[in-house]
Parts: structure tokens; C-alpha cells; sequence
């Protein structure tokens, strides 16, 4: 029994632990969103930025750069196909939206499955 009442004690603060620390945390960012939502959102965007730059540099030294900018332009004809898509759909133009839809993702699949020649790179 008092082993079981010293682990309830330690879940007991564990909890207590993370809802104080995730209320000193929270409550700054939001009464910053609230009174400046403009520099807050900046900043977000920042942390965002700083973020991917750093996940692209790293796999960068790992994979290389070709590797990447392989990832990085396939991510963008995805990214890109799916903004189309939505945005013609919106403005009801279901027609030219799967149209898109389908020549953004034959596209994809073309950079995913075709490697370039080998000949292109020695001329």
C-alpha cells in the first residue's frame, strides 16, 4: 500500500510539475498574441523559418545537397499542385482544379521515378 501511495504521490506531481510549467510558458504567449498579434505572428514565422533552415542544413551534411534539393523540389510541385487545387475548387472551377490535380501528381511521380541520364552530367 505504501508503495502504491508513493507512486500515486509521484504522478501526482509529475502532473502538477507540467501544468505549472506549461502555465508559465502559455500564459506570456498568449497575452503577447492577444495584445500584438502582428510581431507575434512574425515571430512564429520566424521560429519556423530558423527551423526548416536548420532541418536543410542538416540533411544537407548528411545526405548532400543534390539529394535535397531533389527532396526540397519535390516537396514544392506537391505543396504547390495541393494550393492549386484547393484554390480552384474554392472558386468553383472543379474542372481546371482536377485537371491541375492530375498534372501536378503525373509531374510528381515523373521527378520521383525517372532518373536524369547519365549522359547529361559528363558533356
Amino acid at each position: 500500500m505504501k508503495n502504491f501511495l508513493i507512486k500515486l504521490g509521484k504522478i501526482l506531481i509529475l502532473f502538477l510539475l507540467c501544468a505549472l510549467i506549461s502555465i508559465v510558458i502559455v500564459l506570456p504567449l498568449w497575452k503577447w498574441s492577444v495584445k500584438s498579434p502582428k510581431s507575434y505572428s512574425d515571430f512564429i514565422f520566424l521560429l519556423i523559418f530558423a527551423l526548416l533552415c536548420f532541418l536543410v542544413y542538416r540533411q544537407i551534411k548528411k545526405s548532400g545537397f543534390r539529394k535535397v534539393l531533389g527532396s526540397i523540389l519535390k516537396s514544392l510541385i506537391l505543396i504547390v499542385t495541393l494550393c492549386l487545387f484547393v484554390y480552384f475548387v474554392l472558386i468553383e472551377l472543379r474542372l481546371i482544379a482536377f485537371i491541375i490535380l492530375a498534372a501536378g501528381l503525373t509531374v510528381f511521380f515523373l521527378a520521383c521515378y525517372l532518373k536524369p541520364s547519365k549522359k547529361l552530367h559528363h558533356q
